[in-house]
């Protein structure tokens, strides 16, 4: 039997330059409906209209002064702070109310599709969650036939929670939906034979079930992602940035004790557990090729953090040789990006590889970094590579020109006033661009969740998912500032992790380094016609999202847009040139 599905993107805080991109995810489970018969649509409420929905004008005040305090260089003042928060507290539940009536509106026009069988709902982050939930109960009063399924990164880490927190959600798909989706669609209807689907979580009798894990082994069997008119409408019609992302690799071959993926339960007969799966260059030169000539587009994000170094040069290379016009941006793992070849970590090894993907068009570099303690790196964080690795590639990235981001996690419970000291050194010896910090968060599959005491992390296990939905990002804070977490910690108490975070960025900036920025800035600052120091382009770019200004984000997308295309039909990759070394360098 053929189904009509609706596949719903609605943000539960849309301030964040990432929520304007189009939902790669999203794209590739609607390719595999449709490469079956199934009709299917992606409903992406993430665009400028909502933002000014969820924003008024009577909102702007609170957060212009807390956008003035937020991105200003000195030490914050606590009385000042302990003022704003009050407003944020204040501003939060108006922004609520607001988020719930969208919420119902959306819900209404869904549930009055014609012959719809099932709706997916995206769930990216514990923000998601309330609205997704508002939404399946209105739907389920609505239309009482109609399956109610949940995917992404936080339904995939929390499935068993979700379904007891949210009896509107018939069912999770977990680990690759690709390989679940089409046999649900095909049974939708049909629950006695939802056991033999696999990556499914679904309640039986009041119990979760989980059913088979299997991963995609190959990702270039996949359908390509569909972004068209009739499936992504949001795309089509220039509400999301067409800053498309490339999908390079799945799963990782390390084993930080912080991420889930290193720990996780996924397991698959062929695959192994969570191993890291891999695209062919071809492949993602086919796509980056199929994106430019329906839409133009010139720029990419090419996705996958676990990618070993062979297959990031292999895509460089292969980049080159077709001859592409386009600009990425990517992330590296620091031990695989200073050992390309597999074996001795020869400092030239990285020099190359790094040099190749400048010439390649590369612009922006997300580096991983963690901390610039090497004992904080063996023991809290199982990184895998050393601090002068590290320093190797972050420098060696601002060394070719690429638009350098490291990502640091501060404060651990380890954390004492020597590593934040090796943290800021090996800053001041490498000089990112940017050195966005996040406070740590203990997530279930990874080492940090599974032996939590001996991390220096107090977790109640009973309580962590609904700690976490109660920690949520507040309005109109950034997610990633004045943040509580849903754990503990034997050396600090909440209040002084925020303090001591705060600090850390205070100092970060008054190095000269942003302390916020992704690497995709300088793609957005090109194409938008931004001439000034990228600095100031971000800085005006956090102020925008921070106040809420709506027109002037959608202003950026659609000059983006524009600007890609030009970028496109104008612009070429010039031959890497290395420049003359100069005495003493």
């Amino acid at each position: 039997m053929k189904t009509k599905s609706l596949i719903v993107n609605f943000p539960g805080y849309p301030f964040d330059i990432n929520q304007l991109l189009p939902v790669h995810q999203l794209a590739s489970v609607a390719a595999c409906l449709l490469a079956e018969g199934h009709e299917t649509q992606i409903c992406d409420f993430a665009t400028p209209d909502t933002m000014a929905t969820l924003f008024p004008a009577e909102a702007r005040d609170t957060a212009t002064a807390l956008a003035d305090y937020l991105l200003m260089d000195s030490v914050p003042n606590p009385m000042t702070t302990l003022h704003l928060l009050w407003r944020v507290r204040t501003a939060d539940r108006a922004y609520r109310r607001r988020h719930g009536v969208a919420c119902a509106r959306a819900t209404g026009w869904l549930a009055s599709a014609r012959h719809l069988d099932f709706v997916v709902l995206h769930l990216a982050t514990a923000d998601d969650f309330h609205g997704a939930a508002t939404m399946a109960e209105g739907i389920k009063a609505l239309r009482p036939g109609v399956g109610i399924v949940v995917l992404g990164a936080f339904a995939d880490l929390f499935a068993v929670d979700l379904l007891d927190a949210a009896q509107a959600f018939d069912c999770v798909c977990v680990g690759d939906p690709e390989h679940g989706i089409v046999g649900l669609a095909d049974s939708i209807h049909e629950r006695d034979s939802w056991r033999r689907i696999p990556n499914l979580v679904y309640r039986d009798g009041g119990r979760a079930v989980a059913t088979e894990r299997r991963t995609v082994v190959n990702l270039d069997h996949l359908p390509a992602p569909a972004y068209e008119q009739e499936v992504y409408p949001a795309v089509a019609a220039g509400d999301k940035l067409h800053l498309f992302g490339i999908e390079e690799s799945r799963g990782c071959g390390g084993s930080c004790r912080g991420c889930p993926q290193a720990g996780g339960p996924g397991r698959d007969r062929e695959a192994g557990p969570l191993s890291r799966r891999t695209k062919s260059a071809a492949a993602v030169c086919d796509e980056i090729e199929a994106l430019a000539g329906r839409y133009g587009a010139s720029a990419f994000r090419i996705l996958g953090s676990g990618t070993e170094a062979s297959r990031i040069d292999g895509v460089a290379s292969a980049i080159l040789a077709r001859g592409i016009r386009a600009s990425y941006t990517r992330t590296v793992h620091p031990a695989a990006a200073d050992a390309p070849g597999g074996g001795a970590k020869r400092p030239e090894q990285c020099e190359v590889l790094l040099r190749g993907l400048q010439a390649s068009g590369c612009v922006g570099l997300t580096v991983h970094a963690e901390t610039g303690s090497q004992r904080l790196l063996d023991d809290h964080f199982g990184a895998g590579f050393t601090v002068t690795q590290l320093e190797r590639v972050l420098r060696g990235a601002r060394g070719q020109g690429l638009f350098t981001v490291a990502r640091l996690t501060f404060p651990t419970p380890p954390d004492d006033r020597h590593t934040r000291a090796e943290t800021l050194r090996l800053l001041e010896r490498t000089m990112p661009h940017a050195a966005p910090v996040e406070m740590p968060l203990v997530l279930p599959g990874s080492a940090w969740y599974s032996n939590a005491a001996s991390f220096g992390y107090a977790i109640s296990r009973r309580h962590h998912f609904a700690r976490i939905l109660r920690h949520r990002t507040q309005f109109p804070l950034p997610p990633d500032r004045w943040r509580l977490l849903p754990q503990g910690a034997d050396t600090l108490s909440p209040g002084q992790a925020i303090a001591a975070h705060e600090e850390l960025l205070c100092d970060i900036r008054q190095q000269g380094i942003l302390a916020a920025g992704f690497d995709g800035a300088p793609l957005l600052a090109q194409a938008a016609g931004h001439n000034g120091p990228l600095g100031e382009f971000i800085v005006q770019l956090q102020r925008d999202l921070l106040t809420g200004n709506a027109p002037a984000v959608a202003r950026l997308v659609a000059r983006f847009n524009q600007g890609i295309r030009v970028a496109g039909t104008r612009a070429g990759l010039h031959p890497y040139a290395p420049a003359e070394k100069a005495a003493n360098n």
